[in-house]
């Protein structure tokens, strides 16, 4: 039968690769490839190409194939390849056990938001965010019995004698832990009815109890982070219960804190520039400590894509309100939080607008820094 060809294996270089492979073709690297960074970059290709034509088509719509001529098969077919790819790795880790289980974590991941944003020209926000959250509810429903036996399967065993491993193997393992327990909790979502289903409410009980039972920071970092993104009701509560512990626990630690305040500035649920706002008001918050800006406005601005590049144009504004603050403190960190603005050519006509406005309002500022104005006259020059 005609090969498959694994290119550029174990070549370390960043190279950008153009070949034409079938859906068929990356499915079969997916699950076969020996090379690891092949076999993942396979399996991201495969769910790129599936996330760009979603984007192209009706809300409803499933998944579709590529738009650069490599398609072939029905929409819903390739999304069953992906999930056959995704399949393969959940089997790979339950039955071996040398498997590299931080590769197959990466396998499992979807192209992040940042990285699909700058694929799509103009830049859609909500197309991104839609598509994205739509195939990962999916997939959770499709495989929610392989991802409950990777989490059960993955619980450190020394934890259960009291002893915290920091070795690879245990890292690669709380890693895809994590990663399953994300889907799983993403499995509770609301019924046709409005209620949490049964099964919803299991995982979310499983979240609470490893963030109450963790005995190291990134299990009960990442129970906290998903607590806060659940999307249902009745998570709320158990949210909020959680970070208040968190701070209570953890307040006088400031690395730590920084991350307390990250959880919430990119949290992706409705109402995040009111949260930010919030956020910036805290006692634990200064403007001066360059750490609380990167974990707070830098965070919100740079991965909160949703709420940042809201349709009003009020995260442009937030922005802006806090450079104009900076400037007076520590330019050079003001002038490095412009970044979000500075990229203003990849999106709509719309939000070009807006956050060319907000460049605008922190260039006429008096009394700006070299470093803010030099970065504001750089990205507002007309070419």
């Amino acid at each position: 039968s005609e090969p498959v060809p694994s290119l550029l294996r174990s070549f370390s270089a960043p190279v950008r690769l153009r070949f034409p492979w079938s859906a068929d073709d990356l499915a079969f690297l997916a699950v076969h490839d020996s090379d690891g960074f092949n076999k993942w970059n396979a399996s991201q290709e495969l769910a790129l190409r599936a996330l760009r034509m979603a984007m192209q088509s009706p809300p409803a719509a499933a998944p579709a194939v590529d738009a650069d001529g490599n398609g072939d098969g029905d929409p819903e077919q390739l999304f069953r390849l992906l999930l056959e790819a995704y399949r393969a790795a959940i089997e790979k880790a339950l039955a071996d056990g040398h498997a590299d289980k931080a590769l197959i974590g990466h396998i499992l991941t979807l192209p992040s938001e940042d990285f699909l944003i700058q694929q799509t020209v103009p830049a859609d926000v909500e197309g991104v965010y839609r598509v994205r959250e739509a195939m990962l509810d999916r997939i959770a429903a499709e495989l929610e019995a392989g991802f409950a036996k990777v989490y059960e399967a993955n619980q450190d065993p020394r934890q259960e004698q009291g002893k915290f491993s920091v070795s690879t193997e245990a890292m690669a393992r709380r890693a895809l832990k994590n990663q399953a327990l994300g889907y799983l909790v993403r499995r509770g979502a609301l019924s046709s009815r409005g209620t949490l289903s049964s099964r919803g409410a299991c995982w979310l009980e499983t979240c609470v109890k490893q963030f109450r039972e963790a005995d190291n920071m990134t299990d009960r970092q990442a129970a906290l982070r998903l607590l806060v993104e659940c999307r249902v009701p009745e998570a709320k509560d158990p949210a909020k219960e959680a970070l208040a512990e968190f701070y209570q626990r953890w307040r006088r630690e400031p690395l730590v804190l920084d991350q307390w305040f990250s959880v919430q500035a990119c949290c992706r649920l409705p109402g995040g520039l009111a949260r930010v706002k919030q956020l910036t008001e805290h006692p634990d918050f200064s403007l001066k400590n360059p750490n609380k800006v990167r974990a707070v406005i830098g965070a919100f601005c740079s991965h909160n894509h949703i709420n940042f590049h809201g349709a009003d144009g009020g995260g442009y504004a937030f922005l802006a309100s806090q450079v104009l603050k900076l400037d007076k403190l520590n330019p050079q960190i003001a002038a490095r939080s412009l970044t979000p603005l500075s990229r203003w050519r990849r999106f709509d006509e719309g939000r070009q607008k807006l956050m060319l406005q907000a460049l605008q309002r922190i260039k006429a500022a008096p009394d700006l820094s070299k470093d803010v104005y030099e970065v504001v006259e750089k990205s507002t020059r007309q070419p």
